[in-house]
């Protein structure tokens, strides 16, 4: 009888303990984001730089989906609410965003008053099976406890048949480097964040049940100079000279040596079916 009452308090430790820990690194997100909406907005959003940047990371991402009239379409982890726009005119989709930060969901229905935005985390959704028609992401599944967990999360929400596109930080011994040193610059970042190889990234997507479709890698010279509410590194460049940079940076991502240098990687995978 001991033994098994020992046996089921390590057991139910073994469970309880990740679980804690998970629940913390989410706390810590939600208060690492609640200085950063304002930020994104008064800051990044305004910024000259980052608009530039940002239309290009923008088409990228229509690039590498089928072009057609979307249904539902879900922002995960939508931030500031930046894809909107894309999503209701050049997509043709209705718009539901969802983010684990407060603050982010409150910035994001100043900008756009009544539009579908809640918060929620995206490891345990608030929607039925089957309900999207594409998942749109950027930056989310890096900051996770657990992305497997928002992985089959997005799977489950996702029509038979629907995509998912997602850019995450792409990693190499370069960038892990200077991602290290922004790290220690800026408190932007946690040191739970993670980035991904790119074989990491793609078995992420084929383990959880997609079919990938695509994957670019994207931002390679511009990017540092892109940021302004993290290190202002524009100061040292004209704009006219970023502008050539994100047009360099295009012909860049297309050489295969040079593009394993890139910050991020996009993927685009579908769920099977019809």
């Amino acid at each position: 009888m001991v033994l098994r009452f020992d046996f089921e308090i390590l057991f139910t430790s073994l469970l309880y303990f990740p679980m804690q820990k998970d629940e913390k690194l989410k706390q810590d997100e939600i208060q690492l984001h609640k200085g950063h909406s304002k930020k994104y907005v008064n800051i990044r959003e305004k910024s000259p730089y980052y608009i530039f940047f940002n239309e290009h990371w923008i088409q990228a991402y229509q690039a590498l989906l089928p072009k057609k009239k979307w249904g539902r379409v879900l922002d995960l982890g939508c931030g500031t609410v930046e894809f909107y726009e894309m999503i209701t005119e050049d997509l043709k989709g209705r718009y539901t965003g969802t983010d684990l930060s407060p603050d982010m969901i409150e910035a994001g229905r100043k900008k756009y008053p009544g539009i579908d935005l809640m918060v929620a985390d995206a490891e345990a959704l608030p929607f039925e099976d089957n309900t999207f028609d594409l998942i749109i992401t950027r930056g989310l599944i890096h900051h996770l406890p657990n992305p497997d967990k928002g992985m089959q999360e997005a799977h489950r929400v996702l029509k038979p048949g629907g995509y998912l596109i997602a850019s995450e930080p792409h990693s190499n011994l370069l960038i892990y480097t200077v991602r290290l040193i922004f790290y220690k610059l800026s408190s932007h970042f946690s040191d739970s964040h993670k980035s991904f190889f790119k074989k990491e990234y793609e078995n992420l997507f084929e383990k959880n049940g997609f079919s990938i479709d695509k994957t670019r890698f994207f931002g390679i010279t511009a990017f540092p100079f892109a940021l302004p509410d993290i290190l202002p590194l524009y100061r040292i460049i004209p704009l006219s000279f970023f502008k050539v940079l994100v047009h360099l940076d295009q012909l860049l991502e297309k050489i295969p040596l040079i593009q394993s240098f890139a910050w991020h990687m996009i993927i685009s995978g579908r769920k099977d079916g019809q």
